[in-house]
């Protein structure tokens, strides 16, 4: 099942259940992914559809509602996973100074799809570079 499709089976749930936090944000969830749809004029990927529900995330400032919308996306990055992984990606790249930070954090927040903030990875390339 495709998350999308999960996503609207748990809006028919909570329709059922009367859960009216939970349906509204989920409503909210649906409506931008129809939005993303339209504009790119193709079905977005998991994926895609990943990227929408961090972007939601940011812009959302009840925790009840990120809660809601945490569950869709793929469980977080440890500290200690992610330092493995900005390690693994400076001694493969040979990153030696800070000017080779882009370098870093593409490859890194190429392996993590969603798995880890930006912000948090770049201060922690910031670290390890400096």
């Amino acid at each position: 099942m495709s998350l999308k499709e999960n996503i609207e089976t748990d809006l028919k749930k909570a329709l059922k259940e009367g859960d009216k936090l939970s349906l509204s944000v989920l409503r909210m969830i649906i409506a931008s992914i129809r939005n993303e749809k339209i504009k790119q004029n193709v079905e977005l990927t998991d994926e895609e559809t990943i990227k929408l529900l961090l972007r939601e995330v940011k812009i959302r400032r009840q925790s009840s509602e990120i809660d809601i919308i945490q569950k869709y996306l793929p469980q977080s990055l440890t500290e200690d996973e992610l330092g493995a992984l900005v390690d693994i990606a400076i001694q493969k790249l040979e990153a030696k100074s800070l000017s080779d930070m882009g370098k870093v954090m593409s490859f890194v927040m190429g392996k993590t799809k969603g798995r880890a903030e930006g912000q948090k990875v770049s201060t922690l390339v910031k670290q390890k570079l400096s």
